[in-house]
């Protein structure tokens, strides 16, 4: 597959997966959008376990049910889970006083539901901590979920937790709503397998960071996405640093609509595969986006396509580490400012390493700039005999 064809399949991918996204898009909050089925409440003033009978207005959560953790006081309670829950409509938590409210999960019990909402109603603060157990979240997990609140998830220990399925793709916001907060924090051995499309800043702001673990992004099989800084005036971050590991197949978007920043100081990052060569990276990709990846330690992998400012300004700062595009059997190929109002830079310096194996178009259609003030740079070895550079590739676009 040439590097034309592999940019035109892209674009049908990323057009192709906006709209699980808009299926929510009308909808503020999952907290103002619950359906009641049976309506279970937290009313014990205080920290307890969820098998207490007397904790709950209405009995024991039962499968179907809405299950809300909701106060307005300055009481900062904690609910430990110490038994698995049958399979919920929605778990919803937040404290919309001074307190907070935390779901804890550190028994070997398991939490089920449909839909979470994290920071449920206005400037309210809300938590899961899981350490241990295996979750299974079927349709929507917001964290950060209604205006001027905030949420956090963190996922850490032997806990594991399973967002949709090949079958039934789901879908992650971390600052759902204007002016929320979403922070999604995955540490030691902890596993989050996701299926759908992951937003990370929405309308808010959302922040995914991971020191350790494995997150796995779609699979060979059924591609995913990832999005930082989806709409207008939104901000995503994704950090990975230490030992994490990130599997993904399908399209990351650093800066949808929005600003994005993907910031690596460690770890392995692979967006697709020598046998699955079709992802796509994308940083900068409306007119009025940022996208930025910062490599600073650890290696990237990818397999398809890297555009590096679509529509809008992209910048790749590899400062360190190690960052193959493409392999010795496999191509692949970068474009810097893919569109005619697109602004792409790739900055190599200090000991990093960029390997590409295929094709570098610096200046596609707009103005591309790649400036080498240190590290190494090869293009192309092993069976691909194609690699090629160009800069100004079409008419009117520039590259230096």
């Amino acid at each position: 597959m040439g590097a034309d064809t592999l940019l035109c399949v892209s674009r049908r991918k990323f057009r192709s997966r906006r709209a699980p996204i808009l299926l929510l898009a009308a909808a503020p909050s999952l907290f103002s959008n619950v359906t009641l089925a049976a309506n279970k409440s937290w009313t014990f003033n205080g920290s307890s376990t969820w098998s207490g009978v007397s904790n709950w207005q209405g009995g024991l959560p039962l499968a179907t049910d809405d299950v809300f953790i909701i106060s307005n006081d300055s009481t900062s309670r904690t609910v430990t889970l110490n038994v698995s829950t049958p399979a919920l409509h929605s778990l919803t938590i937040g404290n919309t006083g001074s307190g907070s409210n935390t779901l804890l999960q550190n028994l070997n019990f398991n939490l089920n539901t449909a839909s979470l909402a994290l920071g449920a109603g206005a400037t309210s603060k809300g938590a899961l901590n899981q350490s241990n157990g295996v979750d299974t979240y079927d349709s929507v997990v917001s964290v950060g979920d209604s205006g001027s609140s905030a949420g956090t998830y963190t996922l850490t220990g032997g806990g594991a937790a399973n967002l949709g399925t090949a079958l039934a793709p789901a879908l992650l916001y971390l600052g759902n709503s204007s002016l929320s907060s979403g922070t999604f924090s995955l540490l030691g051995t902890a596993v989050f397998n996701a299926f759908g499309n992951e937003n990370i800043g929405y309308r808010g702001v959302g922040n995914f960071l991971q020191s350790g673990g494995t997150h796995a992004l779609g699979s060979a099989t059924a591609s995913a996405a990832m999005d930082l800084g989806v709409l207008s005036g939104s901000a995503g971050t994704y950090s990975l640093s230490g030992g994490g590991r990130l599997f993904a197949f399908g399209v990351e978007t650093i800066g949808t609509a929005g600003a994005g920043n993907f910031i690596q100081n460690g770890g392995t990052h692979n967006l697709g595969s020598e046998a699955v060569s079709s992802s796509v990276l994308y940083l900068g990709f409306s007119t009025l986006s940022a996208g930025t990846y910062a490599l600073g330690n650890g290696t990237l992998n990818m397999f398809g396509a890297e555009v590096i400012g679509n529509a809008g300004v992209g910048s790749f700062l590899q400062s360190g580490g190690t960052h193959n595009l493409g392999s010795a059997t496999v191509s692949s190929s970068m474009f810097l400012a893919n569109q005619s109002g697109g602004s792409g830079t790739y900055l190599l310096s200090g000991s990093a390493t960029l390997n590409v194996f295929g094709t570098e178009r610096i200046g596609n259609f707009g103005t591309g700039n790649f400036v080498q003030n240190g590290g190494t740079h090869n293009l192309g070895s092993g069976t691909v005999t194609t690699s090629s550079m160009y800069l100004g590739y079409s008419v009117g676009a520039r590259g230096t």
